[in-house]
Parts: C-alpha cells; structure tokens; sequence
C-alpha cells in the first residue's frame, strides 16, 4: 500500500475543507461588513445630512470674522475650513441625533422595548395578529429559545411581566435573523426615520438659536432662513408618532413573518 499518497491526500482533503471554510467565513464577514456600512451611511449619515442645514449656517458665521484675513493668506482656506467645520460638526451630529432619539423614542415614547410595536403585537390582549398565528409565534419562541411566554390569563394579571419576557423574546428574534437580507432593509427604513426626527429636534433648537442671533444682529436673510427651518424641522418631530409607528409596525410584521419562515 502507498501510505505516502493515503496521507498526502488526507492532508490535502484537510486543506479543502480549510480553505472552503475561510472563504465561507470570509464571505460572512464582508457580508456583514457591507450591511453595517449601509446601515450607517442609509440610517445614520443621511438623516444627520438633511438636518444639518443649521450646522452649516453655524459653521459659517463662526468662520465668517475671520474669512477676509485667511482669505489674505490663502485665497481658498476660508471655504476649506468651513468644509472642515461643518463636517465635524455632522459627524458629532450623527452621534447625538441617535442619542436623541433613542432617549425620546426607545426609552420615553416605547418605555424602553415595552410599548415597541414588536412587543405589543405579541401580547394576547393586542388584536393586530390573528390569534392562530400569534400562537405559532408563540409556540415557535418556546421552541427554539425554550422562552415560554404568558397565558392570557397570566398576561391579564401580569401585562409588565408579560411585556418584559415578549421583550427579550424578540430580541432573539432578531438576532436569529440577522443577516436577513428583506429584514436589514426594514431595519434601515425604521432606522431612517427615527433618527431623521431625532435630527430634526436638534435642528428646531439651533434654528431658535439662529433666530434669536439674527434678530440681536438684525440679519434679515438669517432671521427669514431660521424661520423656514424652524417650521420644515418642526412638523417631523410633531408628526413623530404617526412616522415612527407606522415604520415601526412594518418591521414588526416582516420579523414576524420571517421567524415564522426559519426552520426550528
């Protein structure tokens, strides 16, 4: 027998399966990395840019005082430096429009997951899912997570306890279908929204700011722009409920749509 070819090709059999194996984790990892930057760019930095319109009048009227003695220098710096400002303002913007929004959405307007529309939806007493289908949901969750949710009964007595165990049912959920391609971009519209409004409260809060220094200086074309900003970023945040509930709902139903989909 010719061990030395039994060996070679085991070992060469060993190596196939490595490198189908790392290809394939290759290929998740670039998968992943492509959903997250599209996650940023569609969710994130778009939002932040359609609100940022009062970050650049900011950026330029800091800048303005002293336009016409780095103008003297380099004809070109005073635009650059403006550039530079308002591009450091919008990359601060983005961090803090997610914080607005998720101290105004997530954890004021849905008490943290609690009254999220993926919560609600599940609870016996919330009509929105036909009751068969809310049982599958049901029986499914404690089949693949062993994650037994309430009765009607018990939610009757219970609704809190309810709620918080729907919860962190969800939560596995989702992260049982991350990667979901039909989900991600569900996930991205809702992500939009919720960050465009919380965009649009810091926006409210700088064209006041603008106003009020345009009126000191007497700038009429500041104080006329300050107005229309103040207006156009003021409807979003008061129509928040209606934008984010119905976004909100669509994401609830294709996650609920696709768990059922999964194989237990």
């Amino acid at each position: 027998k010719n061990y030395g070819s039994d060996r070679y090709f085991k070992l060469y059999d060993k190596l196939s399966s490595w490198m189908r194996w790392h290809n394939c984790c290759s290929w998740l990892r670039s998968i992943k990395i492509k959903h997250k930057v599209k996650y940023y760019l569609q969710s994130r930095l778009f939002p932040t840019v359609l609100t940022s319109i009062p970050l650049g009048v900011l950026a330029y009227i800091v800048m303005q005082p002293f336009s016409e003695e780095l103008n003297g220098v380099v004809h070109f710096l005073p635009g650059a430096l403006q550039s530079s400002l308002y591009t450091a303002f919008v990359f601060l913007a983005v961090q803090v429009n997610r914080l607005i929004s998720i101290v105004l959405f997530q954890n004021i307007l849905f008490k943290g997951e609690l009254y999220m529309p993926t919560t609600c939806q599940l609870l016996w007493s919330d009509d929105q899912i036909e009751l068969g289908i809310k049982q599958q949901i049901h029986d499914k969750i404690k089949t693949m997570f062993n994650i037994e949710l309430l009765t009607p009964d018990e939610e009757a007595s219970e609704e809190k306890k309810a709620r918080k165990r729907i919860a962190f049912a969800t939560s596995q959920i989702r992260n049982s279908l991350r990667g979901n391609p039909l989900l991600h971009q569900h996930n991205i519209e809702y992500g939009f929204w919720r960050n465009f409004i919380g965009g649009c409260v810091l926006a409210v809060f700088l064209s006041g700011i603008l106003h009020i220094f345009s009126i000191q200086n007497h700038i009429g074309w500041l104080q006329n722009l300050s107005v229309w900003m103040l207006v156009g970023y003021l409807v979003p945040v008061l129509l928040n409920k209606m934008f984010i509930g119905w976004y909100g709902r669509r994401y609830t139903k294709v996650l609920l749509e696709q768990f059922l989909s999964l194989r237990s």
